[in-house]
C-alpha cells in the first residue's frame, strides 16, 4: 500500500485554461508578493504532452508536469516525489478522515 499523504497546500495548473495560458498563470503566481504564495507547489495539468511545453513549464517554475488524462497513480507518485522532497507541507491543524459512508470530511484541531 502506498504512504498516506497529509493534507498540503499546493496548486494544479492546467495549461489550457479559458481566459488565460497556465504559463501566464504560473509566472503569476511565482513573482506574487505574498512568499507563501509565490513559493507554493504546483503542478501543471495539460493534454499538451510536448516536450517544449514540458520544459517552458519548467522555466517558468512548475514543480511538475502531469499529462491528461490523469492516471491516479501518476498523481499520487508526483505529489509523493514533491513531499519526499519537501516540497508539500503538511497543513497544520487539519486533517482530513472517512465518515461512515467513505465520503471524506476536512476538520481542524477542535474537532469535526
Amino acid at each position: 500500500m502506498p504512504p498516506v499523504l497529509p493534507p498540503f497546500f499546493g496548486g494544479n495548473a492546467d495549461i489550457e485554461l479559458p481566459d488565460a495560458h497556465g504559463v501566464t498563470v504560473l509566472t503569476r503566481i511565482r513573482s506574487h508578493p505574498s512568499p507563501r504564495i509565490a513559493a507554493m507547489p504546483v503542478v501543471v495539468v495539460t493534454a499538451v504532452a510536448m516536450d517544449g511545453e514540458r520544459s517552458r513549464c519548467f522555466r517558468h517554475g512548475a514543480d511538475d508536469f502531469v499529462t491528461k488524462p490523469i492516471r491516479l497513480a501518476t498523481l499520487r507518485s508526483s505529489l509523493l516525489a514533491l513531499y519526499l522532497r519537501g516540497r508539500l507541507k503538511a497543513r497544520e491543524g487539519l486533517m482530513v478522515v472517512e465518515d461512515g459512508g467513505g465520503r471524506k470530511k476536512r476538520g481542524g484541531e477542535g474537532g469535526m
